[in-house]
């Protein structure tokens, strides 16, 4: 009986017995989509001259300008893990090739994931990033301050550049940076009880 479990497995003795062949001719062979049934299955091979860019690299370089997508090979930080953006597969909405750059397993994510992920050139210098991030908080402050049914007094300190750079750097607006901060200290405070 065929299951997904023994596909996995078949895939992986498959793509080594691709390997050996398609080094003979001078080919990258692997397996491609497998469909099945209990009893039959149907295996599609795909292959690439050894140096030419994958069917799905030469898709993602086309759709890159359309999606406004950074270039192939461009290495990316999700969940704080580095990625490797390797093709596009032509259907799916989760349709974006990426390797991890530790192990190189490969996954797939949809273009908004790697637009969000792919750090923007800072349209503001930290100088004035820092400025505008503090001149929101003033004024969260301020507004916490006039809700009447707010007894607790609060206050705003300026905080420097320095506390910014990473947001900054990672294409942040400064809203997100103090947001992220906020939720950086309500963490620190979360722990600090569970320890006390």
């Amino acid at each position: 009986m065929i299951t997904r479990a023994t596909l996995k497995v078949l895939r992986e003795d498959i793509n080594q017995a691709l390997a050996s062949v398609g080094q003979k001719h001078n080919l990258k062979l692997e397996a491609g989509h497998i469909s099945f049934t209990e009893s039959h299955l149907t295996l599609k091979v795909e292959g690439t001259v050894v140096g030419a860019k994958s069917r799905d690299a030469e898709l993602y370089e086309r759709s890159a300008a359309l999606y406004k997508l950074p270039p192939l090979d461009t290495e990316i930080t999700l969940q704080g893990k580095v990625f490797i953006v390797r093709g596009m597969k032509s259907r799916g909405r989760n349709c974006v090739m990426i390797d991890r750059k530790s192990d190189g397993k490969g996954f797939v994510c949809d273009i908004d994931t790697i637009l969000r992920a792919v750090p923007k050139a800072p349209t503001m210098t930290l100088t004035e990033f820092a400025a505008e991030a503090n001149r929101l908080d003033r004024e969260h402050v301020a507004k916490l301050n006039a809700d009447p049914k707010n007894i607790f007094g609060a206050e705003h300190h300026d905080l420097p550049e320095a506390i910014f750079t990473f947001y900054h750097q990672q294409g942040m607006t400064p809203q997100q940076a103090l947001d992220a901060l906020k939720e950086e200290a309500a963490a620190e405070m979360r722990f600090e009880a569970k320890a006390s």
